[in-house]
Parts: structure tokens; C-alpha cells; sequence
């Protein structure tokens, strides 16, 4: 089990905020989606981001304003168009750190179809961001294009991107399922090696910076959780000798570890990930900065491989992320094919709690809303400081 500070969404915003991702695209450049399901003119100036994750399709950021972006998402159309927009307004625009745009639910067309826009502000890093959603059916997918920009700059973005909508076309395969996606509309992670898989929580997006490198994979919330990000991660390590590790040893080195960085623990069970033997770990701290946090921590083995999966949320909101987390795993599997669960809608019983060690109080840690933003400041202590 290895420790490390958590910066991957920090890094890929400062990378839009400075533009340092690729050469800005020329005016009236078409982007034709490589499934051949849509395309759209691209504004003048704007630079396609080098590595998107499943939902995400494209991305774009500006030149200037720094760090103004939109990307699009295709999905598994699971719903009315109404059904889609009250969803995503209810997720994105009502959280603890978001509020509603000025502009409410508006009708509009993309490609020709009826689609919905709504907008919102939220703040990240302190930092405050005006966001729009635009959603429309075609088919069997679901398009959302997700327009982010600091307050200040929202009216640039909307002007700039503007082509962008106007053009958008569905081509041919534009109602095709999407293969990439279970029933629900959650995106699937497979592992590049074989080794494992799971469904990916709707509003979570990979992260690809420093923190995310040091661990098989990490995926980051795009709603944000105050001062703390919402986050998981899957890491795998060869077991200490050539012969399987014993649970019993897998609980002994998670439970040491945890008491040395201080945690409290407040319940630790046996438990199951992908048919496997596993042992659960719920811990909490209060970090130097006052904020609360709550992480689970489930270590498990694989032949000669042991897996640690562990979610991390602030306290305050670990009820509302937990059944999320709990999706990932049940659908958890060491193959290729996640297993066909679906994710309840409450976290499961905790064990009988176990007497926390007479140490301080929890654990650390985001993607931005839909597309974040990218913020113009340091990054501030967000709890990443455990990463186990």
C-alpha cells in the first residue's frame, strides 16, 4: 500500500489555465467525431484537450479567456429529454456549492432535435465558475455538451462557442448504443492489463495527473464536495512473497496504517469484491484545515496481486456519494467484464464499530462539475494527503 498526495485535477486545470495542451485550432476547422455520430465547427482558437475518458467524447479549451473549455458527452439515452435535463439540473445546479444560473431551463435545437439548456455557478479552489449544460436526445445516446468559464469570462465563452452549437450536426451513426456504456448510462473501466473492471459512477472522471500516476487508476467527482474532493482509486502491488496473502496480513497492514496517519477507525468488517475475500475499512479525520473527512478502504487479493479500492469524501456528503461508490463495488470484477450488479441506493450496514485509536480524527480526496474549470490559484489543502 503506498502513500501519496493526490494533485491529478489540480494539474490538468492548471494545463488549461495556461493552454499548455496543444496548438490552437484555426477558424472554421470541423471536428467529425471518429464514430462518425456528430460533428461541429470548432471556434477559432480553441485546442483540443490530448486525452479524454469515456463519457467524454471531445474537449476544447480556449486560448483566451484562460482556461475556458466545453466538451461533449455521449451516453446511453436511458430516458425522456425532460427526465435527462431534471437529473442533471437536480445533480449539478443544487449542491452544497452550487447554485442556479440566471437563465433557468431553456428549449433550444441541436442538430435539428429538440435540446434543453440550463446554467449554474459553483466554486472550486476559490475560484467561482458559471457552467452551462446543453442536452438532447438522438436515438438511443444521450449529447451532453458541458460549456465552463470563470464568472467573469462566461459571456466571452457563450459568444465563442456559439458556432459551435449552430453547426452541430448528427451524422449517420449518430443513434448508435454506445458500447463503452452499461444500461444505466455509468461508463466501464477496464483495466489495460486485464486485471480488473468496474462501472464508473455517472458524475466521476478519470484523472490522469501526478497523484492519479501512482496508482493503477483514480477516478475524481465533478461535483464538487466543499473543500474536499470526492474521489476513488484502484491499486494493484505484487503480494509480499510468490503465494497469496492471507486477509488476515491484508487487515493487519491496512489497520497499522491507518492508525499511523492518525485516522480514526470506525468500523472494519469482511466483506466481498469481485467474489474475492476482502476486508473494509471506514475511517475518518479532521484535517488542519477543519474539514472532515471520510474514506473506505477495501484491500482484497487476486493470486499473486493485492488490490486496494478506496473512495474518499468529505463527511458531510458521504451518504450522498456512498451508494455511488458502493456501485463500483459491486460491479467490481477481476476480468475485463464488470460484474452485471446493480448499485443500491443506500451504503450497506456498517459493522459493529471497533474502538478508534486515541489519535486525532480523516482522509483526503476532484474533476470539476462536467467539465471543470480550471482554477487561477494554487491549489489549496483539499485532504489529499493520505492516497493509501
Amino acid at each position: 500500500m503506498r502513500f501519496r498526495r493526490v494533485t491529478g485535477i489540480i494539474a490538468i486545470l492548471l494545463m488549461l489555465m495556461t493552454g499548455a495542451l496543444a496548438a490552437p485550432v484555426a477558424a472554421a476547422t470541423t471536428y467529425a467525431d471518429p464514430q462518425q455520430r456528430f460533428s461541429f465547427t470548432i471556434p477559432d482558437g480553441y485546442t483540443p484537450t490530448p486525452q479524454v475518458t469515456p463519457p467524454v467524447v471531445a474537449g476544447f479549451v480556449a486560448a483566451s479567456p484562460a482556461g475556458a473549455n466545453f466538451t461533449i458527452q455521449v451516453r446511453d439515452a436511458t430516458g425522456s429529454l425532460d427526465d435527462a435535463t431534471t437529473e442533471f439540473q437536480k445533480r449539478y445546479a443544487s449542491g452544497t456549492d452550487s447554485q442556479p444560473g440566471p437563465n433557468g431551463v431553456q428549449s433550444l435545437t441541436l442538430g435539428g432535435l429538440p435540446a434543453k439548456q440550463f446554467d449554474y455557478f459553483t466554486s472550486a479552489q476559490g475560484t467561482r465558475f458559471h457552467i452551462s449544460q446543453v442536452v438532447a436526445v438522438n436515438g438511443k445516446a444521450l449529447y451532453i455538451l458541458i460549456f465552463t468559464a470563470q464568472e467573469g469570462d462566461y459571456d466571452t465563452l457563450v459568444n465563442q462557442t456559439g458556432v459551435a452549437l449552430s453547426s452541430f450536426a448528427f451524422l449517420a451513426a449518430g443513434s448508435a448504443p454506445i458500447s463503452s456504456q452499461t444500461s444505466d448510462g455509468t461508463a466501464m473501466y477496464s483495466d489495460p492489463q486485464g486485471r480488473f473492471s468496474f462501472a464508473v459512477p455517472i458524475d466521476f472522471q478519470q484523472s490522469t495527473g501526478a497523484g492519479a500516476s501512482k496508482v493503477s487508476v483514480e477516478f475524481e467527482s465533478r461535483s464538487l464536495s466543499g473543500n474536499v474532493s470526492s474521489y476513488f482509486f484502484v491499486d494493484v502491488q505484487d503480494a509480499p512473497t510468490d503465494t497469496t496473502i492471507s486477509l488476515s496480513r491484508l487487515a493487519t497492514f491496512a489497520r497499522n496504517d491507518w492508525i499511523d496517519k492518525k485516522y480514526s477507525i470506525l468500523s472494519e468488517q469482511t466483506v466481498s469484491l469481485g467474489g474475492q475475500p476482502a476486508y473494509r475499512f471506514d475511517v475518518t479525520k479532521t484535517l488542519d484545515s477543519g474539514a472532515n473527512v471520510r474514506t473506505v478502504d477495501i484491500n482484497a487479493s487476486n493470486g499473486s496481486k493485492v488490490f486496494q479500492v478506496t473512495f474518499t469524501c468529505s463527511s458531510s456528503r458521504f451518504d450522498e456519494f456512498a451508494a455511488r461508490f458502493q456501485g463500483v463495488l459491486s460491479s467490481f470484477s477481476f476480468s475485463a467484464t464488470p460484474n452485471p450488479v446493480t448499485p443500491p441506493t443506500t451504503p450497506p450496514p456498517a459493522a459493529p464499530t471497533k474502538p478508534a485509536p486515541s489519535v486525532p480524527a480523516a482522509p483526503p480526496p476532484a474533476n470539476p462539475p462536467p467539465s471543470a474549470p480550471p482554477p487561477s490559484s494554487p491549489a489549496p489543502t483539499d485532504g489529499h494527503d493520505n492516497g493509501r
